[in-house]
């Protein structure tokens, strides 16, 4: 059996505040930027923000 990290959908009307919470406050790292999403990751999880 393969163990899968768990990914979270988050819709956001505010990219910059949610990169703040997310990546300073939380301590998750940003590891991709788009036009359509901003993906945080833990190592745990996986955080899809759009």
């Amino acid at each position: 059996m393969q163990i899968r990290k768990p990914v979270s959908f988050v819709a956001t009307q505010e990219p910059e505040a949610a990169t703040l919470s997310y990546r300073d406050i939380l301590g998750l790292d940003l590891i991709e930027t788009s036009p359509f999403a901003l993906v945080f990751e833990d190592g745990e999880f996986t955080a899809n923000l759009a």
